[in-house]
């Protein structure tokens, strides 16, 4: 298998107890006494993980708390693109406490701060958090960027015409497939499976990144997690 360049970001040391991901990966990144990153990420935190990143590739963030580190790889990309974000949260929610890059923010963030992403493409979002995100954005100056976010139920519902960078949160994934150690939407792994398929025959991806991992501790869904994380590089491996 042409492997491209498989990066796994440990914070919780939950890819050590993944060995045959770890196996065909390039590089496992111990991240486990890095501070500031947990949730929000603290600039300069966000500022030395951004050093060692590197595009083309797959990408692994470990948990759900880690999202924002999508934020730093798609910071990378210098022509214009798209971007295509599987997750059941929405990511556009901005701390109360004002503008802070965390897990729940960082597409909104882009939206602010990418001067080269054109569109966003969010996919299996819950209707409910669609219906909040919209709310907090109404009446401020951000507002209209929201005309730039397509709420899709399926890529087939998607057009592209530039470049794309994938961001998957696996808590899209039913509880029956999978289990996140965040709340989780009602798509079937099998399905998600096919959606990656269909994107990659439809669009060039820039690089792609997978969060969304179990808690440690939960041995089933990290044998569950693996399956998914190495049939999304099967997908993947050749065509970024």
């Amino acid at each position: 298998m042409n492997r491209g360049n498989i990066v796994l970001h440990d914070f919780t040391g939950v890819y050590r107890q993944m060995p045959e991901l770890l196996s065909v990966s390039t590089v496992c990144h111990d991240h486990r006494d890095l501070r500031g990153v947990h949730g929000y990420v603290d600039p300069e935190a966000g500022k030395g993980l951004q050093r060692m990143m590197q595009y083309p590739g797959i990408h692994f963030l470990d948990s759900g708390n880690y999202h924002a580190l999508s934020y730093l790889y798609a910071g990378l990309i210098r022509k214009p693109y798209q971007l295509v974000v599987y997750d059941h949260h929405t990511d556009m929610m901005f701390p109360a406490f004002g503008r802070i890059l965390s897990c729940g923010s960082w597409i909104g963030d882009l939206l602010l701060d990418d001067p080269f992403l054109q569109q966003v493409f969010l996919i299996g979002a819950d209707a409910e958090l669609i219906r909040e995100t919209r709310e907090q954005w109404r009446g401020t100056d951000a507002e209209k960027e929201l005309a730039r976010v397509v709420f899709a139920d399926s890529v087939r519902d998607c057009t592209f015409s530039l470049p794309v960078y994938l961001s998957v949160d696996k808590d899209v994934v039913r509880k029956e497939d999978f289990s996140s150690d965040w709340n989780q939407g009602e798509m079937p792994a099998e399905t998600l499976l096919q959606e990656i398929r269909s994107l990659q025959e439809v669009a060039a991806l820039l690089g792609v990144d997978v969060c969304g991992e179990p808690v440690p501790a939960d041995a089933d869904g990290i044998r569950r997690s693996e399956w998914l994380n190495l049939e999304i590089v099967r997908i993947l491996s050749g065509n970024i």
